[in-house]
């Protein structure tokens, strides 16, 4: 099983909600988990002023669907 590879709690939660949320095939999700998601989503900090611009609905669906940084290694480049 997946998530019996993951021991912390927290991030346990956060690859469950989040394949919930967004539907991730278990390929995707099991890509998430080897990327460390969990732990770049725990320290990358997004800008942006969606909350003052949008529905609070919206502004939280463009917040997920966004990332401030993207992880290229499957690429294979250095």
């Amino acid at each position: 099983m997946i998530m019996n590879k993951i021991s912390d709690l927290e991030a346990r939660m956060y690859y469950i909600e989040n394949a919930r949320q967004m539907g991730w095939s278990r390929n995707v999700l099991l890509n998430q988990i080897k990327v460390n998601a969990y732990d770049r989503a725990r320290v990358e900090t997004k800008t942006h002023n969606f909350e003052k611009v949008l529905p609070a609905n919206l502004a939280e669906q463009a917040d997920e669907a966004l990332k401030s940084s993207y992880n290229l290694d499957f690429l294979g480049i250095g």
